[in-house]
């Protein structure tokens, strides 16, 4: 008797894997949308100093100081292309993290994901974060490709990568 009920309780402390990501998945979740990777300050925090780091810089090389030959012109011009280079190379780096996020925290906000206790919580974040960096495929997709990276360790591994 006391064998069937500590089976019993391991069961339901396993985490229904399929389960999460059917409710992921789900169209009706709305879970997955084209800008969340551009929610929250830090993206419009980046894209502001961009803009002014950008504009003064101009601004104080044709204005202030007299510009000698086309030469020096280019290379401020270029330098300017480096810097604005670098900080969309940043926004790219930090907007599939913040999408990450802004999505993981929107599906705690659903009543399908409000059940869930902490240790379901943290597989839907993984779950996520592997269905944010295969945009083009569903999780159930994936899944039936490849069964083996949906194990808890695995999913748990993709939350450091």
């Amino acid at each position: 008797m006391n064998e069937a009920k500590s089976t019993e309780d391991t069961a339901s402390k396993e985490i229904d894997i399929q389960g999460l990501i059917g409710l992921i998945d789900k169209p009706e979740n709305d879970l997955f949308q084209a800008y969340d990777a551009f929610k929250g300050g830090l993206f419009f925090f980046t894209i502001g100093f961009l803009i002014i780091t950008v504009g003064a810089t101009i601004g104080i090389v044709v204005y202030s100081f007299e510009v000698k030959s086309s030469i020096d012109l280019l290379a401020v011009a270029l330098s300017d292309a480096a810097v604005v280079f670098a900080y969309f190379s940043l926004i790219y780096q930090i907007g599939d993290e913040n999408a990450v996020i802004v999505r993981h925290k929107n599906a705690m906000n659903k009543d399908d994901f409000k059940r869930k206790n902490d240790d379901e919580k943290v597989i839907v974040k993984a779950l996520i974060k592997v269905r944010t960096k295969n945009a083009k495929y569903s999780l159930g997709q994936i899944y039936k490709l490849y069964p083996d990276m949906f194990k808890k360790e695995k999913l748990l591994e993709k939350l450091y990568e």
